[in-house]
């Protein structure tokens, strides 16, 4: 009896563990979480991370709409080589 238990209680949390680890990849939430080992046994890959996630949250720069004008105005006078 005490082994049936103990392979319920086994499969229940193997169970659990698929089941969040289905939901961590859905949400997109597993990157933060592997790059601590990332950066423990492939720094090359964690610099590339941090590389890619720069560049993913780079802000062009905040025009006025007079300054947006000019410039997209001068932009269209300046011959293309």
């Amino acid at each position: 009896m005490g082994v049936v238990v103990v392979i319920a209680c086994y499969g229940g949390v193997l169970g659990i563990l698929v089941l969040l680890a289905a939901r961590v990849r859905r949400r997109g939430i597993s990157a933060p979480i592997l790059d601590v080992f990332d950066q423990m046994y492939r720094p090359s890959q964690h610099n590339s991370r941090i590389e890619i996630f720069e560049e993913e949250h780079q802000t062009a720069e905040n025009l006025t709409p007079d300054e947006f004008g000019t410039r997209a105005a001068a932009r269209r006078r300046a011959p293309r080589a």
